[in-house]
């Protein structure tokens, strides 16, 4: 175990994607001591976790997060639209305000 690591802490987080780093930042705003551990090398960027739901995008504003992100780094969302390889589509608006397109490292 690395000295970084074994650091005092009331709590370890692990997984340092949106959901663990949303953890970490609301403990760490009830005063808690939070270390994140995470496999791989920060920032990770990787497809996936770039389209933030509505519902989403509540929790960020909560965390104070979304008012952190560069809007140019964020494109909104009104609706979602899936399209099979024989042409058949489906597609659903999201409630309003609707979502956000952000990349992980953005996040």
């Amino acid at each position: 175990m690395s000295a970084a690591v074994s650091a005092r802490c009331d709590i370890a987080v692990v997984g340092g994607g949106p959901a663990g780093l949303a953890v970490a930042i609301g403990c760490a705003r009830r005063g808690h001591d939070v270390i994140v551990l995470d496999q791989a090398a920060w920032p990770i960027d990787k497809a996936c976790g770039e389209g933030v739901m509505p519902e989403g995008c509540r929790a960020l504003a909560e965390l104070g997060a979304l008012s952190e992100l560069d809007p140019a780094e964020r494109a909104p969302i009104e609706g979602i639209r899936y399209i099979r390889a024989d042409g058949l589509r489906v597609e659903a608006p999201l409630p309003a305000p609707g979502g956000l397109g952000v990349r992980r490292t953005a996040l």
